[in-house]
C-alpha cells in the first residue's frame, strides 16, 4: 500500500514537472538550443587582473571555435580551487599539477590537454621552481645558507612556487619551520619578487618564468637578482649570463615537472570535452590567444606521475596520510567487515564451484552451436568497432581526407572536413575540389594520382582548391598509394593542408626582406648589427667595401678589432654604454684590412629581436669634415701670423710717429730759445724756426 502511494506521488510529481517545463517561457520561445555558458576556473598566482588579461582571449577563442558555447574565465585564489570543485561551480579547470592531482582523485576531474609555454622561440610543457635572492647577498649561495634567513613564497599550495622547492629542501635535510627565521606566503608571485627586492625577505621562491616575464614587463631588473641552482652548485647572475640546462630556456632551481593541465569536471559531457580538446590542440602558436596568454599552444595530456611522486614524498595534499595506516590498524577497525567478506567469499567460491560443475555438463551439448554464433558476433563487433574507430580517427583529423578510386577518380571515403569543403562520396575528386569536369593536369594543377602511377611512390603537389563558399584556397596535396596483393594500384589516400595564409605570409616576408635589403644597399654610409658578445650578424655592402674584408672574415671579427690605440678603448666603452643605457655615438678611425684609416661618425642603438639583444647602428665618412677643419685651422694660423706682423709694423710706425712728434716739439722749443737770445742781444728780427729750416738767419738782417 505504501509503495503504491509513493508511486502515485512520483507520477504526479513527474506530470507537474513536465507541465511546468513545457509551459515555461523558455520552452515556448524555443530557447532549448540557446548558447550554453561554460566557466573555466584558472589559478591566478599573479592576481585576478593579470589572470583575466592573460586568459580572456583563450576563452574567446573557444567561444568562436565551438558552436552554441560561450566560455568565461574565473580567476581563482589558491584557497578557492578545491571549494569551487566541491560546490560544482566550474566546468573546466586550468590549475597547477598539485591541484589537479587532488581534483582528479577527489572530484573526478579529467585532463584533456597540457599547456605549452614559450620562451626565446622555444616551446615546452614542463616547468619547475626558482629560488632567488638579491644579487648583492654574498652570504647566500646554496640551500644550506638559508638557515636563519627570512623566506617568502606565494602560497603553500603553489606547486612551482613552493612545493617542488620544499622537496629539494627536504632532500637536503632541512625543515623550513625549524631552520628558517621566518616563512611567509604573500598570495601573489609578483609580491614575492618585490619582497626580496625591497629587502623585506632574504630569499624568495617563485615558479619558472616569473622573473623573465616581470623583466620583460619592466617591473624589475633581472640583474638585481641571483638565482640559486643547487644541482651542480651553479649560480646564475643576470639575464645576459644565464646558462640554460639542455633545451629548457628558463632559469630554474629544481627538477622539472609536467606543465599546467586543462581539465574538465565530471559534469561536462565527453562530446563537449572533445570539442574543447580539439580546439586547443588546433591552436597555432601565433594566434592572438597564445600571444596574449604568453604560451605556445597545447599538447595532448602528459603523464603526471612525477607530480604524484612528489606529493607522496612530501605527504601533502591527498597524500598527507600516505603510508600511515598499517594492516593491524585496518584489521582492528574493520574486522567485522573483513570477516564477513571472507565468509561471503568462501560461500561464493563453493557456490561458484557447484554452478561451474553443473554448467560444464550443460555446456557440452551447446558448445558447438554457440561457438559459431560467438565467433560470428565477435567478427561483426570487431568490424563495427574498427569501422567506428576508423571514422573517429578520420573525423579527428583537422584537414580534408579522401580515399579515391584509382580507376574512376571517385571519392569512396571522406572525413567531415572534406565534406565541409565540398567533397562527398560518389563524386570525382576533381569535381569536389576544383569544380571541374576533367581530371587535374598541367604544371599548376598536377594530378597526384598520375604522379603515383609514374613513380609508384607517394606524391606531394600544390593546388588551388575551392571551399564550400567558392573561395579559392592554396593547399598542399599529399597522395599515398594503396596496392592490392598483386601490386596493382587500386586506391589513393589524399589529404591536404591549407597553406593560403602561409603563402601570403611568405610573400609578405619576401617583400619585407627585399625592402630591407634595398634600404640597406641605399644607405650612404655603413650599417652593422652585432650581439653583446661582439659577433656580427648583419651588415651592408658598403661595410665590406670600406673595410676590405670578405663576408667570412667579418663574421669572425670582433667590432673593437676594427680600431687601434685610443680609438679602440673609446669604441669598447661606447659599445658597453649602448648595452647598459640604450644608445651612444662616437667619432673614430676605421682601420681597413690594408691598414688604411678613415674617420667615421658611428652610432649605436640597443634593440631586442625575438627575445635576443643586439646593437645596430650606422656610420658616416667624416673625412671631408676633418679636411675642412684642418684647412680652417691652417687659415686661422696664417691669419694670426699676418695679424702679428701687422701689429709689429704698427708698433714701429707708432714709435716713428712718436719720434717725429718729439723732434717737432724740440724744434719749437729751440725756436723760442733762439728768439729769446736774439731779443736779449737787441735784435729786432725774430727767427721763425720751422721743421724744414736747416740754418739760422743772417746776423745782418
Amino acid at each position: 500500500m505504501k509503495k503504491r502511494k509513493v508511486l502515485h506521488l512520483f507520477c504526479l510529481g513527474t506530470l507537474l514537472g513536465s507541465a511546468v517545463f513545457f509551459l515555461s517561457p523558455s520552452f515556448v520561445r524555443g530557447d532549448i538550443d540557446d548558447v550554453k555558458h561554460y566557466r573555466i576556473g584558472v589559478l591566478a598566482p599573479r592576481g585576478p587582473e593579470i589572470c583575466l588579461k592573460q586568459w580572456s582571449n583563450t576563452a574567446q577563442y573557444l567561444s568562436e571555435k565551438i558552436k552554441n558555447a560561450d566560455f568565461e574565465i574565473v580567476p581563482l585564489q589558491f584557497s578557492e580551487v578545491l571549494d569551487s570543485a566541491k560546490n560544482e561551480k566550474l566546468d573546466f579547470f586550468l590549475v597547477n599539477p598539485a591541484f589537479y592531482a587532488e581534483l582528479e582523485i577527489l572530484y573526478g576531474v579529467q585532463r584533456i590537454a597540457t599547456l605549452k609555454d614559450a620562451e626565446k622561440g622555444k616551446s615546452f610543457f614542463i616547468y619547475g621552481g626558482v629560488i632567488f635572492t638579491r644579487a648583492d647577498r654574498e652570504d647566500i649561495r646554496k640551500l644550506e645558507d638559508f638557515r636563519g634567513k627570512q623566506v617568502v613564497a606565494a602560497d603553500e599550495k603553489a606547486f612551482g612556487g613552493w612545493i617542488v622547492v620544499l622537496r629539494e629542501l627536504k632532500r637536503k635535510g632541512m625543515d623550513p619551520r625549524r631552520d628558517f627565521s621566518g616563512l611567509n606566503f604573500t598570495g601573489l608571485q609578483d609580491e614575492v619578487v618585490y619582497a626580496v627586492r625591497d629587502r623585506k625577505a632574504d630569499v624568495g621562491v617563485v615558479r619558472t618564468g616569473v622573473l623573465e616575464v616581470m623583466t620583460r614587463e619592466g617591473k624589475i631588473d633581472f640583474e638585481n637578482f641571483k638565482v640559486i641552482y643547487p644541482h651542480g652548485e651553479h649560480v646564475y647572475m643576470g639575464l645576459m649570463d644565464v646558462r640554460y640546462v639542455e633545451s629548457f630556456p628558463l632559469v630554474h632551481s629544481t627538477n622539472l615537472y609536467p606543465g599546467w593541465p586543462f581539465a574538465k569536471s565530471q559534469y561536462v559531457d565527453n562530446e563537449t570535452a572533445e570539442k574543447v580538446a580539439v580546439a586547443l590542440l588546433s591552436m597555432e602558436p601565433d594566434h592572438m590567444a597564445a600571444i596574449t596568454g604568453g604560451y605556445a599552444g597545447w599538447t595532448v595530456p602528459v603523464n603526471y606521475q612525477s607530480v604524484h611522486d612528489c606529493l607522496k614524498e612530501l605527504r601533502i595534499g591527498i597524500y598527507r596520510d600516505f603510508g600511515k595506516v598499517t594492516l593491524r590498524d585496518l584489521f582492528r577497525q574493520y574486522w567485522p567487515w573483513i570477516l564477513a567478506i571472507m565468509v561471503l567469499f568462501v560461500s561464493l567460491s563453493i557456490a561458484v564451484f557447484i554452478v561451474l560443475g553443473l554448467n560444464r555438463i550443460l555446456s557440452r551439448s551447446r558448445k558447438k552451436l554457440e561457438i559459431e554464433n560467438t565467433e560470428r558476433r565477435k567478427a561483426e563487433a570487431k568490424i563495427q568497432s574498427e569501422k567506428e574507430f576508423l571514422n573517429d580517427v578520420l573525423n579527428s583529423l583537422t584537414h580534408p581526407f579522401y580515399v579515391i578510386d584509382a580507376n574512376t577518380y571517385e571519392v569512396v571515403l571522406a572525413n567531415k572536413h572534406a565534406k565541409g569543403s565540398g567533397g562527398l562520396e560518389g563524386r570525382t575528386c576533381y569535381a569536389a575540389t576544383h569544380q571541374a569536369d576533367t581530371p587535374c593536369g598541367g604544371k599548376e594543377h598536377g594530378c597526384p594520382l598520375d604522379e603515383i602511377r609514374k613513380t609508384g611512390r607517394p606524391a606531394v603537389l600544390e593546388h588551388r582548391h575551392f571551399n564550400s563558399e567558392g573561395e579559392e584556397r592554396f593547399v598542399e596535396v599529399h597522395g599515398y598509394p594503396i596496392f592490392d596483393a598483386e601490386g596493382k594500384l587500386i586506391q589513393m589516400i589524399e589529404y591536404s593542408h591549407d597553406i593560403t595564409e602561409q603563402k601570403r605570409a611568405q610573400e609578405d616576408l619576401l617583400r619585407e626582406k627585399e625592402i630591407n635589403e634595398s634600404m640597406l644597399k641605399s644607405l650612404p654610409g655603413v650599417f652593422y648589427m652585432f650581439t653583446p658578445e661582439g659577433r656580427f650578424v648583419r651588415w651592408n655592402k658598403n661595410f665590406e667595401t670600406v673595410l676590405g674584408y670578405s663576408t667570412e672574415e667579418i663574421a669572425k671579427i670582433h667590432p673593437t678589432e676594427l680600431f687601434e690605440g685610443n680609438d679602440q678603448k673609446l669604441v669598447a666603452e661606447r659599445i658597453r654604454q649602448v648595452f647598459l643605457q640604450g644608445e651612444a655615438t662616437v667619432e673614430a678611425d676605421l682601420v681597413s684590412k690594408d691598414g688604411k684609416k678613415t674617420p667615421y661618425y658611428l652610432t649605436g642603438l640597443r634593440v631586442r629581436i625575438l627575445g635576443e639583444t643586439y646593437l645596430i647602428g650606422v656610420g658616416f665618412d667624416i673625412i671631408d669634415r676633418r679636411q675642412a677643419q684642418l684647412k680652417e685651422k691652417k687659415l686661422f694660423e696664417e691669419t694670426r701670423a699676418l695679424a702679428e706682423a701687422e701689429k709689429r709694423k704698427s708698433e714701429k710706425l707708432e714709435r716713428a710717429h712718436n719720434l717725429m712728434i718729439g723732434r717737432e716739439e724740440r724744434m719749437i722749443q729751440l725756436k723760442h730759445e733762439v728768439n729769446a737770445l736774439l731779443e736779449a742781444l737787441g735784435k729786432t728780427k725774430k727767427y721763425d724756426l720751422r721743421p724744414s729750416d736747416n740754418q739760422l738767419p743772417d746776423s745782418k738782417g
